[in-house]
C-alpha cells in the first residue's frame, strides 16, 4: 500500500502527528492503537517533505516484533530505503552503543550476556547479602522468599 492510501486510513490525530515533521513528538497510546503505523508514516513523511537522508533517522520501539513490523511497513511505503533507516528496540540500540564505544563502558571489557549459571550466582549473591528483615532475603535453607502467616 502506498503512502497516500495509508494516509487516508489515519484518523485526524494520527494525520496531525504524521504531518508534524519539524521537531520532537510524544505519542501516548495503548496497545493496538496504530503507534507503529503512525511512526512508519511519520518517518516516510519526513523523507518525502525534507532533504533528510534515510541513514540519519533512528526509530525505536519496545519489541523485536515491533521493529520488524516497522521495517516491513516502511519497505512497503518507501521501498529499499527502508533498509537504510536504523530501526531498533531500545535494548538493542543501547547494546549497539555499548559495543561500538566499549572504551566508555566497563573500562574496555568485552561485555557479553551472562549465562544462566552466572545469572543465578549473581541473584543469589545479591539476595544473600540482604538484611534479614528484607522480605527477599535468604532465610529458609537457601530459599529466596520465606513468608510467615
Amino acid at each position: 500500500m502506498d503512502f497516500d492510501t495509508r494516509y487516508a486510513t489515519l484518523n485526524a490525530n494520527q494525520r496531525q502527528a504524521v504531518d508534524y515533521i519539524h521537531g520532537s513528538l510524544l505519542v501516548i497510546a495503548g496497545p493496538g492503537t496504530g503507534k507503529t503505523e503512525l511512526l512508519s508514516m511519520r518517518t516516510a513523511q519526513i523523507l518525502r517533505q525534507t532533504d533528510t537522508l534515510p541513514d540519519s533517522i533512528l526509530c525505536l520501539t519496545f519489541t523485536e516484533s515491533g521493529a520488524a513490523n516497522m521495517r516491513q511497513r516502511l519497505r512497503q511505503i518507501i521501498g529499499e530505503d527502508a533498509y537504510k533507516i536504523a530501526i531498533h528496540t531500545f535494548h538493542s540500540f543501547g547494546t549497539e552503543i555499548i559495543n561500538q564505544h566499549r572504551e566508555y563502558f566497563f573500562h574496555g571489557a568485552d561485555a557479553q550476556p551472562a549465562d544462566e549459571l552466572t545469572q543465578h550466582q549473581i541473584v543469589t549473591g545479591i539476595l544473600e547479602g540482604l538484611d534479614w528483615r528484607n522480605p527477599l532475603s535468604v532465610k529458609n535453607n537457601s530459599e529466596f522468599v520465606y513468608t510467615t502467616s
